[in-house]
């Protein structure tokens, strides 16, 4: 009968390190992807569509307006702030200037209220990184959004 558990015994062990292997692979995709400057959260700063330019920035807030930000996790998930709602759905860099958003009409929202804006940032294909500290999401008919990295609930007081 012993003779059976040495066989069983060196299957085991011998799967050992490809498991230990797998797992460091998936540790070096998660820090690649944390790696990306776009991962981080976005505060909205403008909406650009053609001549027109909407203002959400600091003023905003500080005239009583909520600001409205654009969250990019390290696990493809985005989140984004309305008025009212937050949604959820997934993105994917796809090269240096190109991001996707395979499922843009799947958006998990809270649906808690009725929203007076929605953005439709998944409709982008194009973003660019400025200084690190700027990002611009481009849609196929030319509207920009534009982000100033982090977030801030409260007006700046004088």
């Amino acid at each position: 009968m012993k003779k059976y558990h040495w066989p069983l015994l060196l299957l085991i062990v011998s799967m050992m390190p490809l498991g230990a292997l797998a797992q460091s692979d998936s540790q070096q995709i998660g820090q690649l992807q944390e790696a990306h400057p776009i991962v981080g959260t976005w505060q909205l700063l403008s909406i650009t569509q053609g001549s027109t330019t909407q203002d959400y920035s600091q003023a905003m807030l500080n005239q009583g307006n909520r600001l409205f930000y654009a969250n990019f996790l390290a696990n493809n998930q985005f989140s984004y702030n309305m008025d009212v709602n937050t949604c959820t759905t997934e993105y994917k860099i796809v090269d240096d200037q190109s991001i996707s958003f395979p499922k843009p009409y799947e958006a998990i929202c809270t649906q808690a209220c009725c929203d007076n804006v929605s953005f439709a940032y998944t409709n982008a294909t194009q973003y660019r990184l400025l200084n690190g500290d700027f990002l611009e999401l481009e849609t196929a008919d030319g509207t920009i959004f534009s982000f100033l990295k982090g977030y801030q609930e409260k007006p700046v007081t004088k």
